[in-house]
């Protein structure tokens, strides 16, 4: 009979011998060691890891790049709706009369003679690239969508029904109050940029500062050709209207002159 402290510790074994419960993990089976857990990712658990960041990281710059064109477009909208303000207070100056688009005298050619060289005086100072040519192309006459403009920023005029090529106060430009509807009509918006080597000057990319109705006689628009909007914010061009509100359209809606929104049909 063993002593009581030493019997607690010993088992019966199956086959009637005597084992004690403290014998070294060397001698006890296998069966009954505990294992140790492993905390290694499998190979495919580390490729489905890389996969999801990779997603993430796609979404994030999707994120950032749809941000940063809704940044340009609020932009460019507040853009135009100085250039608007401005024509208003050019309106108010000149017995209602709108501003031409561009106003010869007959002395010279071109020498300060463009709408910009008309507005400037109510808008911000900014720098001109070339006054005599009415060029600017910084500040609020740049849209931050148009990319490598040499000549003009990336806005245009309705130069074939409202914005005309007409000396000062002529009779022919509309005056403010036979306009019906303010509302409805393309006063400047983004046009298109197209590369263009013009006599005597560098080639570059030239905005043209003047939008031609696309369905008066002689105009074809494309995408990419020149007196033309340019949907360069989400598929849209972004429009002032002459009562000064600014909205935007897509390229087809322009293209078909819808709601004559070029004033083609009368005003």
């Amino acid at each position: 009979m063993l002593p009581t402290p030493f019997a607690k510790h010993i088992r019966r074994h199956p086959y009637g011998l005597l084992r004690p419960r403290f014998l070294p993990a060397h001698n006890t089976p296998a069966s009954i060691i505990p294992t140790r857990s492993h905390c290694a990712f499998t190979l495919i658990e580390l490729l489905t890891v890389i996969a999801i960041i990779g997603i993430l990281a796609a979404l994030t710059i999707v994120g950032i790049s749809r941000a940063r064109q809704t940044a340009r477009a609020a932009v460019c909208k507040s853009n135009l709706r100085q250039l608007g303000s401005a024509v208003v207070l050019y309106i108010n100056d000149n017995k209602g009369c709108l501003p031409p688009t561009r106003y010869p005298d007959g002395l010279n050619n071109g020498d300060k003679q463009w709408y910009p060289n008309l507005l400037q005086a109510y808008l911000p100072a900014q720098p001109w690239f070339d006054e005599g040519f009415g060029n600017i192309r910084e500040g609020i006459w740049r849209c931050p969508g148009a990319e490598l403009v040499w000549w003009g920023g990336g806005y245009g005029s309705n130069i074939t029904h409202l914005m005309r090529v007409r000396p000062l106060n002529d009779s022919i430009l509309p005056r403010i109050n036979t306009i019906t509807r303010p509302s409805q009509l393309w006063l400047f918006g983004d046009a298109q940029c197209v590369n263009y080597s013009p006599p005597g000057r560098p080639a570059g990319d030239w905005t043209w500062n003047r939008v031609k109705c696309p369905v008066d006689p002689g105009n074809s628009w494309t995408v990419s050709g020149a007196e033309t909007a340019a949907p360069r914010h989400g598929g849209k061009a972004n429009i002032v209207y002459v009562d000064g509100h600014v909205g935007s359209r897509t390229f087809d809606e322009l293209k078909i002159n819808k709601d004559d929104i070029f004033g083609h049909n009368g005003f």
